[in-house]
């Protein structure tokens, strides 16, 4: 369950904190809520760098997986949720797709512990959004 976390903020002379193009204020803000989000999509990181890849190129799958997860996190990271959820959305395909394939290039347990981690991921940029 997503616990919402009430945090004061103080807007700066020209606004918004992080909207700003003057020197004085800062040019990215990361707010707690995107930061235990980031933290989500760091889980699916170590989830991918800890299971089993069956295949005959195990580093490309990997890689593969790890790219959707950067999309995400730089989607996230730029306050661009539903875009960030698709490129989550879009890793959960490609570990069903391994795991569905012929000869399957993950196994269903570590499919599984991928999706649930991704879901966890989503569950947070959903109520951040």
């Amino acid at each position: 369950m997503f616990r919402m976390r009430i945090v004061p903020i103080v807007i700066g002379y020209a606004g918004l904190l992080g909207c700003s193009d003057s020197p004085m204020m800062p040019t990215q803000v990361v707010s707690p809520i995107v930061a235990e989000c980031d933290a989500g999509i760091e889980a699916v990181r170590h989830a991918v760098n800890s299971v089993t890849f069956l295949s005959r190129q195990p580093a490309k799958d990997q890689a593969g997986l790890l790219q959707k997860l950067d999309a995400a996190q730089a989607k996230l990271e730029a306050g661009k949720f539903d875009d960030a959820i698709q490129k989550l959305t879009d890793f959960k395909n490609a570990v069903i797709a391994l795991r569905d394939a012929a000869k399957p290039k993950i196994g269903p347990e570590d499919a599984q512990t991928l999706l649930d981690a991704a879901n966890a991921a989503i569950g947070c940029i959903g109520g951040a959004g």
